[in-house]
């Protein structure tokens, strides 16, 4: 299932992985002295956590978040791009590929052979193939001069989504466009979410999660749900006044 593996901390086989990096000193510029990112393992036994294992970054370094595709865990490093993990060993982490794509990189999506990596800070998303993830390549990018909302650097994995070979990117007052990325050569925008005027939907920061053939956008204090059977179209369903939050996630009949 998506619902928990796109995060800072994740469970695999009984233990769980916690990421040390994200904020603090060497954040937005790295020297000699600052830190490296650590990836701590707990496990769980009698009500009480102990350490398991501890994998520390061999350069100063800044992971961000961490998503699970079986044995293999995908980062992100706001100052390389993107780092590749084998958990076969849960307890001890070991780094085996990763792809160069820009400073600034907050967060990973994954659809299939495909991870989308994005700067809130430049607006830019990164295409790259994981069809083979020892050896991920970029594939090229999407930008049009827009940033992502200011809002979204909060928010992790759940900043942009996607599916069926279409992504999901909301730009700083311009709305929460459809960019057709299956030619990674030339991604371009084939359509927008609009609310419930049929106007285009105006974002200053969403939180978007997909699960099937439903799209879940959470914008200030509403809840909207689009059904993306065909990804290219999304066409709203519902529109729930919602407690307001900053996150969210799809998971079968459910959201959180």
């Amino acid at each position: 299932a998506k619902c928990g593996n796109h995060i800072i901390g994740a469970f695999h086989r009984g233990l769980f992985h916690l990421i040390d990096g994200k904020e603090g000193p060497g954040q937005y510029s790295l020297g000699a002295k600052s830190p490296a990112s650590r990836w701590f393992v707990f496990e769980f036994g009698n009500d009480k956590a102990q350490q398991a294992g501890l994998y520390e970054h061999s350069v100063p370094s800044a992971f961000g978040s961490v998503t699970l595709v079986g044995d293999t865990a995908y980062v992100a490093d706001y100052n390389y791009g993107m780092w590749v993990f084998d958990l076969s060993e849960p307890r001890t982490p070991k780094r085996v590929g990763g792809a160069v794509t820009a400073g600034e990189s907050d967060a990973l999506w994954l659809d299939g052979d495909r991870a989308y990596q994005w700067q809130t800070f430049g607006g830019a998303v990164f295409l790259l193939d994981i069809s083979q993830p020892l050896s991920p390549k970029r594939l090229g990018e999407y930008w049009d001069g827009a940033w992502l909302p200011y809002g979204n650097s909060r928010r992790g994995n759940n900043t942009v989504a996607g599916k069926d070979g279409f992504l999901y990117v909301p730009r700083q007052d311009r709305g929460l466009l459809v960019v057709d990325q299956r030619d990674a050569a030339a991604p371009r925008v084939v359509d927008e979410f609009k609310d419930e005027q049929g106007k285009p939907l105006q974002v200053s920061g969403a939180c978007i999660d997909v699960w099937g053939d439903r799209a879940f956008v959470l914008v200030r204090k509403r809840l909207l749900v689009y059904d993306v059977t065909d990804a290219s179209k999304p066409s709203l369903g519902a529109a729930v006044d919602v407690p307001e939050s900053d996150l969210l996630c799809a998971k079968g009949d459910k959201v959180y």
